[in-house]
């Protein structure tokens, strides 16, 4: 036998008679019919909660909506949508159903995922596979912009966000639920309190803001977004580790926040980490500053947490940059590479194993030897504090005999085919344009090397400008294997003579930048 309730409009709706979940408030139940609400569900309150002030908050809820509830591929934010009666009595309230196939958030932010989960989920999710943190990251995204889209109406604040109040499917698809004890708010005076909230994921002004009492501020979700993200990506509580020294008391999540106990944080020397932590090394540097922001330098400046808006810009940005791709020969066996088109990486041939050095999608340079551990991001290199100078000497060292070694291995192959074509085709190749424009290439990298030295003899001298001659040298190698790349696409690829001049003339002319430059500075001294 069904359970029937009615809309405030009248329209009747008939409910599977057993909930399908239930909650600290209510059950919720499937929808029988009218099939036009297949995609709905209806929440229905234990008696005590049908309250004439909880009838009041729906009602501005649902006169107050966000302006995008969901965008169908995406997130899904399972809002109010009408009250439902039952003989004339308030009982609860229709809202969207959460994507199929759903299962919690929590299910993630662990450092395993449980046995009972399909297939996919490993697939997909799992920490130990290279798709895992793309996909973590794009749920990331998701949950920004359905959170963004909340706070942006100015009257909302979930106060109570956590795991458990997020539903996700494989496809990376996010619902927010729970949604009906928010704390609503003109922007600065409460007309529905919050009540609720979960100390794991309470910031450090909760010990002075009651929920139940007091306004909370919006910065109060960023803490909490912060958090759920760290949870997603690394499977641990930012403010789980080991207390040691003046902190040893210190044994729950709870008291850890208290007490800025960021794992990342200023009171980092007091803590010892548990492993799935160090993987946050590995993220790149913008990602990294939103954390310390939102989890360390936060507490005494709550409005300085990114907000949900920040996190979304700057998480698709990152993924623009990590996922886009670009193809790449393999210089040794010729293997086609799908590589990322604007990071700075190091991969190994899938095929002969050889280890390449990708900048921004073009070849910078490879050895004949397999990488020990391959990172998904590289962190940005700063030149603000000067280097070691013997360090960069053994740098600068390696880096010339591999480049001579490049350099001889290049001049071999390229004489072994000019041989190969003057035996049978000696008469047709004497006059070839790309005879003339690739010896002029090979002059000018012995120019190129030669400036080389001159800046490695002048940064050997006492008070030289390390900073402005290590990038002298960075760029004029880039250069020098830029002519051997050029050189060696263009006999083995694409055949475009115009393209390799082009080139050539470009290399050429920042090169010639860069010497006008270190001349000048050396006339002056």
């Amino acid at each position: 036998m069904s359970l029937i309730v009615k809309t405030e409009k009248g329209q009747q709706i008939n409910l599977e008679d057993t909930p399908f979940t239930s909650g600290g408030e209510g059950e919720l139940y499937k929808i029988i019919s009218p099939n036009s609400l297949n995609k709905y569900c209806v929440k229905i309150y234990y008696s005590q909660y049908q309250t004439q002030q909880k009838y009041e908050k729906l009602r501005f809820m649902i006169n107050h909506k966000p302006q995008q509830i969901t965008d169908k591929t995406n997130y899904m934010i399972c809002w109010v949508d009408d009250l439902v009666f039952r003989d004339d009595n308030f009982v609860g309230f229709l809202m969207p159903l959460a994507f199929d196939n759903s299962i919690q958030l929590y299910e993630l932010c662990t450092t395993k995922i449980k046995k009972n989960l399909k297939s996919t989920w490993y697939q997909k999710f799992d920490r130990d596979l290279d798709p895992s943190i793309e996909n973590r990251l794009k749920l990331c995204v998701n949950i920004a912009i359905a959170i963004h889209n909340i706070h942006n109406t100015q009257k909302y604040v979930l106060v109570d966000m956590k795991p458990q109040n997020i539903l996700i499917c494989p496809e990376g698809k996010v619902s927010i639920v729970d949604l009906d004890s928010i704390q609503i708010s003109n922007g600065v005076q409460i007309i529905h309190h919050g009540h609720v909230a979960t100390p794991e994921y309470t910031p450090i002004e909760g010990r002075r803001i009651n929920p139940s009492n007091d306004f909370v501020p919006e910065s109060w979700d960023r803490f909490s977004l912060a958090i759920i993200f760290y949870e997603i990506i690394f499977g641990i509580h930012p403010f789980v580790a080991t207390s040691i020294g003046k902190y040893k008391h210190i044994t729950t999540i709870e008291d850890a926040i208290k007490n800025e106990l960021f794992v990342f944080g200023s009171n980092s020397e007091f803590l010892e980490l548990p492993p799935p932590h160090n993987k946050f090394h590995l993220l790149p540097q913008n990602i990294k500053n939103y954390f310390i922001k939102a989890l360390d330098k936060g507490y005494n400046n709550p409005a300085g947490r990114p907000t949900a808006e920040d996190w979304g810009k700057m998480l698709f940005e990152e993924l623009r940059l990590e996922t886009e791709k670009t193809d790449v020969y393999c210089p040794v066996c010729k293997h086609i590479m799908s590589v990322p088109k604007y990071k700075h990486v190091r991969v190994n041939c899938p095929k002969c194993k050889t280890n390449i050095e990708i900048k921004n999608g073009s070849l910078s340079g490879y050895i004949g030897e397999n990488i020990v551990e391959k990172k998904v991001y590289v962190d940005k290199v700063s030149t603000e504090n000067k280097p070691n100078e013997k360090f960069i000497t053994y740098l600068l060292a390696i880096a010339m005999i591999i480049g001579f070694i490049w350099f001889l291995s290049l001049n071999n192959n390229s004489s072994n085919i000019q041989n190969n074509n003057e035996n049978n085709t000696e008469e047709n190749n004497n006059n070839k344009p790309e005879d003339s424009l690739i010896d002029e290439i090979k002059y000018e990298k012995t120019i190129f090397m030669e400036q080389k030295k001159k800046f490695i003899d002048a940064w050997k001298k006492p008070n030289s400008d390390t900073n402005t001659l290590i990038l002298n040298l960075t760029f004029t190698e880039n250069n020098i294997k830029g002519l051997d790349s050029d050189v060696y696409e263009y006999q083995n690829s694409h055949k475009d003579l115009d393209k390799l001049r082009t080139s050539f003339k470009e290399r050429k002319r920042e090169q010639d930048s860069i010497m006008k430059v270190f001349n000048q500075n050396i006339s002056t001294k």
